[in-house]
């Protein structure tokens, strides 16, 4: 129940800055006489109290920042195995973010970014060690509040129903603003050619008086920042430009180590074997990525054949250097049932198993 309406930004010179008891849509700022903004979001008409949930800023101030668009592709900081990779052209958080909230006090707000490995060259499998976040503010109950990074993959448009979640790490972030956070990661291997997304979800805060706005700036982003908000209408990961706030680029850094990368004995970095990768996801539905890996330069053949043995279709055939390699199979003519994937190369023959779920 989603509406377009204009929320008056009451700006003055006793307003209080980001804290327990911030007022809605109020900025500091002592040399400057009191007068009225008016900011039109996307919100939902709920409330808390007396007070309704809005779409609004930390400080309050109407969107004025300029952007810069980089005007290049994603870039990957690679150090043999491990990588870091960003969409920001700065990690320095300013003020300025936004946040679905109630009198500065959050509810639910999800903020999110996409990342596509294989733009950012990573050969295989991502093995996530951490992700760096930036903080605007946060002011929490006692001096502490729970936040959760959720890591996924990406299968289809961007919404929560084609996330496959593949790990959460709670984290408790202590007062403080304009800072950096470096969050570990344990457990959490990324397939070859994912579209990896890094969600930070800040729980609703309005009861015990949390307040919290994710770092962000100015300067420059290779792909779309998200945000998601029930209260504020926003159900679904929403790119911030779309409701208003374009210079908005959440700060946002994945450290890992690429697994396609592990050096061999001779230290080449290449492949020592043929190797067929699990397709995912699995089970599927249309198409499903198949990763795999030659160690030397040979025709590569990739069929799929259903459970009688026929052959049903020919993925790839062609040659292949040696490296790791993602390719993707449409199943859109196929019915529904188990199927095997078989790879011949000059390396040998290796047959996994995928299912389809219509």
């Amino acid at each position: 129940m989603g509406a377009n309406v204009d929320v008056p930004l009451d700006i003055g010179e006793n307003d209080s800055y980001v804290s327990a008891s911030h007022a809605l849509c109020t900025y500091q700022n002592p040399d400057t006489m009191k007068r009225s903004l008016l900011l039109t979001v996307a919100l939902c008409l709920a409330s808390l109290g007396a007070q309704a949930q809005s779409l609004t800023r930390s400080d309050g101030s109407s969107d004025a920042r300029e952007y810069v668009d980089l005007g290049h592709g994603p870039e990957a900081l690679r150090g043999g195995t491990p990588v870091s990779f960003t969409h920001s052209a700065s990690q320095t958080p300013v003020a300025g973010s936004v946040s679905c909230n109630a009198g500065g006090l959050h509810a639910d707000n999800s903020y999110l970014r996409v990342f596509d490995l294989t733009a950012f060259g990573v050969l295989g499998a991502l093995e996530v060690n951490s992700v760096d976040i930036a903080i605007e503010s946060a002011a929490g109950d006692g001096g502490m509040q729970p936040i959760e990074l959720r890591i996924h993959t990406l299968a289809g448009a961007f919404t929560f129903a084609n996330l496959t979640t593949l790990g959460t790490e709670p984290v408790m972030v202590a007062d403080g603003g304009l800072v950096a956070l470096n969050v570990p990661v344990t457990g959490v291997t990324v397939p070859a050619g994912s579209m990896l997304v890094i969600e930070v979800f800040t729980p609703d805060g309005q009861v015990v008086g949390n307040s919290f706005f994710i770092g962000s700036n100015a300067n420059g982003q290779t792909d779309l920042s998200y945000i998601a908000a029930a209260s504020c209408g926003l159900g679904e990961p929403t790119d911030l430009a779309a409701i208003g706030f374009p210079a908005m680029h959440i700060v946002m850094t994945v450290n890992g180590d690429d697994l396609g990368g592990v050096f061999n004995e001779a230290g080449s970095g290449l492949p020592t074997s043929v190797s067929l990768g699990q397709s995912y996801p699995n089970p599927f539905n249309p198409s499903a990525s198949i990763p795999f890996e030659v160690s030397e330069t040979s025709n590569v053949r990739i069929a799929v054949y259903d459970v009688l043995g026929r052959e049903v279709a020919l993925v790839v055939n062609q040659t292949y250097a040696p490296g790791s390699y993602t390719v993707n199979f449409d199943a859109v003519d196929l019915p529904s049932g188990s199927y095997t994937y078989r790879l011949e190369s000059g390396d040998g023959v290796q047959v996994r198993a995928m299912s389809l779920l219509k």
